[in-house]
Order: structure tokens, then sequence, then C-alpha cells
């Protein structure tokens, strides 16, 4: 186009056009980027404005990884044939059981608003809202009751013993398989 610039920011152009043709939508767009903008230069970290760190926290190097697994009459889930989707709720609940059991009976998710969060902690709902959004030691018993009839009937049996088992492997270089460092069962259901 002839007298316009060539090189104008294609955002510039948009807020600029928006403008002109629908000013509701126009502030509607401002006010987005401006509560954007505030909520990343206070680093708070709300949807619909998202941060890097509602994702991901950094990852620690180090050359053992641990998994937690269950194993139903002292046999794997895998053993059973069950649906992958079936294998991975079940594996990955235990997993976050292992992981509040590990953190004093206090759900994680609790312990990590209260130290990465002081706006969330410090309102006056959050007493109200924490009874809801957290695994208390009630909820704990619930969820052993729960996976045991689960995997009941996973194996198809009246009675079995579940185990909840958790291994750290050490990754050597030279090596690509893992070394089993240690095994232990957490749980017996």
């Amino acid at each position: 186009m002839p007298g316009k610039p060539t090189n104008s920011i294609l955002l510039f152009a948009f807020l600029r056009r928006q403008r002109h043709y629908d000013r509701k939508l126009y502030v509607v767009v401002i006010v987005c980027m401006a509560v954007q903008l505030l909520l990343t230069l206070i680093k708070a970290e709300a949807t619909p404005f998202l941060l890097y760190g509602m994702f991901s926290e950094k990852q620690v190097v180090t050359d053992t990884i641990t998994s937690v697994s269950i194993r139903i009459n002292n046999k794997p889930l895998a053993f059973y044939n069950m649906a992958l989707r079936e294998q991975q709720l079940l594996e990955t609940t235990a997993g976050n059981y292992v992981q509040m059991k590990d953190n004093n009976n206090t759900d994680l998710l609790r312990t990590k608003i209260e130290s990465r969060y002081p706006l969330i902690y410090n309102a006056g709902i959050y007493p109200w809202l924490s009874h809801r959004i957290y695994n208390t030691g009630e909820d704990q018993l619930l969820f052993k009751s729960w996976l045991k009839q689960k995997c009941l009937n996973v194996a198809n049996a009246k009675q079995a013993l579940v185990h909840i088992v958790r291994t750290s492997y050490l990754l050597a270089r030279p090596s690509l398989e893992p070394t089993v460092i240690r095994h232990e069962i957490v749980e017996v259901l």
C-alpha cells in the first residue's frame, strides 16, 4: 500500500484497526494485555494469564530415578492385561499417595501453595477453600480401601495381597540399563 510503512508491527496495526472498527473489543483487548503485563511483572500465576512456572519447576539433575508401582499377588499390574489408562490411573494415584505419606501426611499441593503463593495463603477465603481442595488423613484411608477394591476388580478376585512398591534406580553413564539400588514396599493392603 502506498503511503503506509511496510515495517509496522502487526500488533500495533491490529490495535489501530480494531480501535477504528470496534471500540468495545479494542478496550477488552487492551485491558487483557494490561492485566497480563501486570500479572507477569508481579509474577502472579493465575489463569488465563499463564506463566512458565505454572507448569514446570527446575529439574534437578540426578543419577537416580524413583518409580512407584502396584503389585497384586506379587504380580505387576501389566500382568492383568488391563487398559493402559486404568493402569496409569492406579499408579499415578498411588504415587500421589506415597508423596503425601512422605510429606508427613500433608498434601503436597498444600505445601507448595503455602510456601510459594502468599497471596492465596493469606486470602480470607483460603481456610474455607483449603478443606475442599486438599487431601487429608481421612482421604488417605478412603484411598486405601478404594485402591484395594479396584485392584481386586482388576485381578478378578475376592481376596488379594496388594503392595505399593517404590523402586529406586541408579543411572550409570557407561550402561544404558538402570541398576536397582532400592526396592521397598511402602504399603500393604
